[in-house]
């Protein structure tokens, strides 16, 4: 802009009502049915394209890092594109590829229940316009594990669980090995912190509400009108 704006604000879109808390053992149910494969001990979940910057490839090597210090023998769930080619070499070369899972065309109403059902929901992206999934995951109660980089660590708050961004450290398998770990530790708390943590996620969500969006550009334009004709705010 040619001059500092009088008033320079940001509202926050809202979130489909469709993503709520369900019950986590009828959503493992009904996935188990949709995928032909096993859910009911719970699984990873990722939501996302082949762009790059869903580090779908640092996703995969996360998965086998943590499957090789895990004694849970969980599945990899990917919901969105096919693989592309990059994704689908690295995929062939895991030694898990068998517990790996990609599914494509789901209704909304599966992709809720992928989220209400799912252990923990990795979403390891360089960047993103916004990354609503990870408001998604937590407003179905499933605990988050993202990127500790904007806007990423901005929907999480202080609900998500972080990892580092790829860019400190000196390769792909380094850093991937460093958040299995993490992964790892969160996985390995107890029924309470998990509770506790699926908590702060569920209340996190609840800034992304579009009533409250409405109300906020509604107070916005009432500023911006009371300037121009030079009222008092309350006029």
């Amino acid at each position: 802009l040619p001059k500092k704006p009088q008033i320079s604000s940001y509202v926050y879109n809202g979130l489909n009502s469709l993503f709520d808390v369900g019950s986590q053992i009828t959503a493992r149910e009904n996935l188990t049915k949709f995928l032909n494969a096993s859910m009911a001990n719970g699984y990873f979940l990722h939501v996302g394209g082949n762009q790059f910057y869903k580090n779908r490839i640092g996703l995969i090597k996360i998965y086998n890092y943590w499957r090789d210090i895990s004694t849970l023998k969980i599945p990899l769930v990917l919901i969105g594109s096919a693989p592309d080619e990059r994704t689908q070499k690295e995929y062939a070369n895991s030694k898990y590829k068998n517990d790996i899972i990609f599914s494509s065309g789901l209704s909304d109403d599966m992709v809720k229940q992928a989220y209400q059902g799912a252990s923990v929901f990795v979403f390891p992206s360089l960047a993103e316009g916004f990354g609503w999934p990870i408001a998604e995951a937590m407003a179905c109660g499933c605990p988050v594990v993202t990127t500790n980089s904007a806007p990423m660590n901005e929907v999480g708050g202080e609900a998500a669980i972080y990892i580092e961004n790829v860019n400190k450290f000196d390769n792909l398998d380094s850093w991937a090995k460093s958040a299995s770990n993490i992964i790892e530790s969160f996985l390995s708390k107890g029924e309470e912190e998990l509770k506790n943590v699926k908590q702060k996620g569920v209340e996190n969500a609840l800034r992304f509400d579009s009533t409250k969006t409405i109300a906020e550009i509604n107070d916005i334009y009432t500023k911006v009108y009371n300037l121009k004709h030079g009222q008092h705010e309350n006029s």
